[in-house]
């Protein structure tokens, strides 16, 4: 099996993108017994194919991918054990169903807790913008919750988690106000994003001015292209000059680096792409980029980094793997 027949490849670059691609087929939960065999007379080519398959191993579950025990058994078929008798001290058939029940209530928990009990929600990569009944809108990032209550009386959204940008309808009557974590924000009109960063809160302004204050802090109006950041650890408000247009981008499918290490821009990659990343280059601290990145067309930068750049990118399945490229000086 050969996944690229290159000639300028490298040997050892091609068995761990070989490697990579079993680990793969094996997690997919589709492995036929007849790739078990391909799997098993690639393995014993040579010490070297062992030796691409252990790495691909460690690199695995160094980014949090647990072996099942019948993957071990194929992966370290000398250390395997194969177990006898039903984990369960219930016949096989009711075992499976209380199996059944409990992974069924465990998910439904799971959505529960982290869409359904919001008004609105959105997972890992996903956006969504959502008119408001008094004519503003409210644009929610990626895996960001939100509950929203307007009515005659009040004008009023809670962020629990995420990033959310407002474009708010002016109205001197009835102001609008956002809760988000230690933070809470009052306009009347003007457009602006809030972010929950850790125990932080973020809030930008882009357009009129909004006063934000926390909850043992004083109350301070921020302008427009400035920001604030509330840490509710020390009791401290800062207010900062920023380019608006660009930390908000993202509400116009856009993530735009200025000046940033690669790993940082990898870190923030990872929260609108599902798959793992494992970068292993000796520079990702200290190369800093700029960049923009259409968010739904990140593996178009990726490519354009490794042509930019003396490094290779991986990409198999979930897994992502960035690493210097073996011809590197």
């Amino acid at each position: 099996m050969a996944l690229n027949n290159d000639p300028c490849r490298h040997e050892d670059e091609v068995l761990e993108d070989e490697a990579i691609h079993w680990l793969v087929r094996m997690m997919s939960g589709s492995f036929s017994s007849a790739e078990l065999k391909q799997f098993e007379a690639w393995r014993r080519t040579s010490p070297e194919h062992q030796a691409a398959l252990s790495r691909a191993t460690d690199l695995w579950v160094q980014l949090g991918k647990p072996l099942e025990a019948s993957h071990r058994a194929i992966l370290y078929p000398a250390d395997s054990v194969v177990a006898s008798g039903w984990p369960f001290a219930l016949p096989p058939k009711r075992a499976m169903m209380a199996l059944f029940l409990l992974v069924i209530s465990t998910m439904g928990c799971y959505q529960w807790m982290s869409y359904w009990r919001f008004n609105y929600a959105t997972r890992l990569g996903e956006f969504r913008e959502v008119s408001l009944n008094d004519g503003s809108t409210m644009w929610l990032n990626t895996d960001s919750a939100a509950n929203v209550e307007i009515s005659g009386s009040q004008r009023h959204v809670t962020l629990a988690r995420g990033e959310a940008f407002f474009d708010v309808k002016h109205d001197e009557q009835l102001p609008f106000t956002v809760d988000a974590g230690s933070g809470h924000i009052r306009v009347l009109g003007t457009a602006f994003g809030v972010k929950i960063d850790g125990e932080n809160t973020v809030v930008t302004v882009q357009r009129g001015k909004v006063s934000v204050s926390g909850d043992r802090q004083k109350t301070v109006t921020v302008d427009p292209d400035r920001s604030v950041t509330l840490n509710p650890s020390d009791n401290s408000l800062t207010v900062a000059q920023v380019d608006a247009a660009r930390q908000l981008a993202w509400q116009k499918g856009l993530l735009i680096f200025e000046n940033n290490t690669l790993n940082e821009i990898v870190h923030t990659l990872g929260h609108y792409d599902s798959r793992a990343v494992y970068l292993d280059y000796p520079q990702k601290d200290t190369l800093r980029l700029n960049a923009s990145i259409n968010i739904a067309r990140v593996d178009d930068w990726y490519s354009q980094l490794e042509k930019a750049l003396p490094l290779r990118v991986t990409r198999l399945g979930p897994v992502i793997w960035i690493r210097q490229a073996p011809d590197a000086g």
